[in-house]
C-alpha cells in the first residue's frame, strides 16, 4: 500500500469517528467570531479539526496546520466529501489573510495571529472598498499617519463583509500622499473593538445584509501590524485577493457552496 493510500485509509477513519452528524450536509459552518454562538456539534467539529491541523491542512503545524503536501490535503478533501461533511472553519481567516501573512508576514506576526485563525479563535474582515475607490481601488483616501509605533487611521470603508462580528480588520491604507496612485499605499491590520471604529450595517432591500460601512476616526493600527514594506502595500494586497481567489487558505472556495460532498471533492480535484 502507498502511503497516499495509507493516508487515504486513516483519515477516512478518522473521519466516520469524529464527524459529528450535525457537521454534515448543508448547514451552518464557524467562522472564528467570538460573537456568534455556534451549535454543539459545530462547535465540536471545529475543535477536533483544529485539534488535528485540518482547518488549514496545508499550513506548517507550528501555525496550526498539519503540514499536508496538496495531495494529501486533496486525499482530505474527498474523503470529506465522501461523508458529506462541511468545513470545520470558513471565512477570510483561513482563505485571505493567513496564506498572505505565511508569505508575507514576519515570523513574529504568524506566531501571533495564525494559530488563532487555525482554532477559529478569531474573525477578520477586509478593508479595501472605499465610496469612491471601488473599481478603482488604488484610488483609495484613508490615510495612515505614522505615529512612531503606531498609525492613526481616519477615512471610510465600505462593503466591509462580516465587519458587525469581526475582530480584527486587514485594510489598505494611503501613508503617503505624494506618491504616484499605486505608491504610497501600506497593508496594516488593526483591532475592531477599538473606541475609532464604527461600524453600521448597510440594509438591502431584504431588510438585511453582511455588509457593512466602517468609519475611522483616529483609529490605531500598531506598527507590529504593518504587513510587508510601508508604501508597498499594494503588492500584499493584489496577492491577497490571489489567495482569495484560488481559496488555497484551508478549506474554503467552492466548498462554501451547499453541496459539501460534490463541492469539497471538486476542490481536492483541483488540488
Amino acid at each position: 500500500m502507498s502511503e497516499l493510500a495509507e493516508f487515504r485509509r486513516e483519515v477516512a477513519a478518522w473521519l466516520r469517528d469524529n464527524c459529528p452528524d450535525g457537521a454534515r450536509g448543508p448547514g451552518p459552518f464557524a467562522t472564528g467570531s467570538s460573537k456568534v454562538k455556534l451549535a454543539p456539534d459545530v462547535a465540536l467539529w471545529l475543535e477536533r479539526c483544529a485539534e488535528r491541523g485540518f482547518t488549514v491542512p496545508t499550513w506548517p503545524k507550528q501555525y496550526g496546520g498539519a503540514g499536508l503536501s496538496r495531495k494529501e490535503a486533496g486525499v482530505l478533501y474527498e474523503e470529506m466529501g465522501a461523508i458529506r461533511a462541511r468545513s470545520p472553519l470558513l471565512g477570510m481567516g483561513v482563505s485571505m489573510i493567513g496564506p498572505t501573512l505565511l508569505e508575507f508576514g514576519t515570523d513574529e506576526q504568524k506566531a501571533r495571529h495564525l494559530p488563532k485563525i487555525a482554532h477559529g479563535q478569531v474573525q477578520w474582515c477586509q478593508g479595501y472598498s472605499e465610496p469612491n475607490a471601488g473599481s478603482d481601488l488604488a484610488a483609495l483616501k484613508t490615510r495612515a499617519d505614522d505615529q512612531g509605533d503606531h498609525f492613526i487611521l481616519n477615512g471610510q470603508k465600505i462593503w466591509t463583509s462580516g465587519a458587525s462580528t469581526a475582530d480584527w480588520m486587514f485594510a489598505l491604507v494611503r501613508t503617503d500622499f505624494n506618491a504616484p496612485k499605486h505608491d504610497g499605499i501600506s497593508f496594516v491590520l488593526l483591532t475592531m473593538d477599538q473606541p475609532g471604529v464604527t461600524v453600521k450595517p448597510i440594509r438591502l432591500i431584504s431588510g438585511s445584509s453582511p455588509f457593512c460601512e466602517t468609519f475611522f476616526d483616529n483609529a490605531i493600527a500598531q506598527k507590529e501590524d504593518l504587513v510587508g514594506t510601508l508604501n508597498k502595500g499594494w503588492t500584499v494586497g493584489k496577492r491577497l485577493l490571489q489567495h482569495e481567489r484560488s481559496g488555497i487558505g484551508g478549506l474554503s472556495g467552492s466548498a462554501r457552496r451547499a453541496n459539501p460532498g460534490t463541492q469539497l471533492a471538486k476542490l481536492a480535484k483541483d488540488s
